[in-house]
C-alpha cells in the first residue's frame, strides 16, 4: 500500500524553470520540502560548485531526499535527471519503501530552447555546456515508461 507522502523528481535542463516550478509546488504544500544537489554548494548564502565534489552533492541530495520521505514529508527534488541512472536511486527507494513518486518538467516554452536556457540559468552554463547536456537526455516519457515496473 502506498504512503500518503509523495517523490517529485523535477527534471529539466538548466534554465528550464525546474527550481521555480518546485518552489511553486513547495510552497502550495506545506508538509513538503525541497531539495537539489545544488543545494550542496551553498556556503553563507554563496554557491560554490566544484566539480571534484559533484557525486558527494548527488548522494547528500539523495540522502536528505529518503530522509524527508522516512519522517513523512513530500519532497521535490529539482536536479537536471538528464540519463535515466540519474533518477533510478530516488525511484527504487520509493517503490521499495510504498512512496508515490512521479518525474515532471516545467511547462515553459523555452524548457528545450538551449540558448534561452543559457540565458536563464543562474550558474553560468554556456549554451555548448546545456547542449552537451541535451544531446544525452533521456526524455520524461521514456523515463516513465523504463521505470512502469514500479507502478
Amino acid at each position: 500500500m502506498a504512503k500518503e507522502n509523495k517523490l517529485i523528481l523535477c527534471k529539466g535542463l538548466p534554465g528550464s524553470g525546474k527550481s521555480t516550478l518546485a518552489q511553486k509546488l513547495h510552497e502550495a504544500d506545506e508538509n513538503s520540502v525541497m531539495v537539489a544537489a545544488d543545494d550542496f554548494f551553498m556556503v553563507d548564502g554563496e554557491y560554490r560548485f566544484s566539480f571534484n565534489l559533484l557525486q558527494m552533492a548527488h548522494n547528500w541530495c539523495s540522502g536528505t531526499a529518503f530522509y524527508h520521505l522516512l519522517r513523512g514529508k513530500n519532497v521535490y527534488v529539482h536536479n537536471t535527471f538528464i540519463e535515466r541512472w540519474t533518477c533510478e536511486s530516488y525511484i527504487d527507494f520509493a517503490h521499495k519503501n510504498g512512496y508515490k513518486w512521479d518525474i515532471i518538467e516545467p511547462k515553459t516554452k523555452w524548457k528545450y530552447d538551449i540558448a534561452e536556457c543559457a540565458k536563464k540559468n543562474t550558474h553560468g552554463l554556456t549554451e555548448a555546456m546545456i547542449q552537451k547536456m541535451f544531446d544525452k537526455w533521456d526524455s520524461t516519457k521514456d523515463l516513465m515508461k523504463a521505470f512502469e515496473k514500479y507502478v
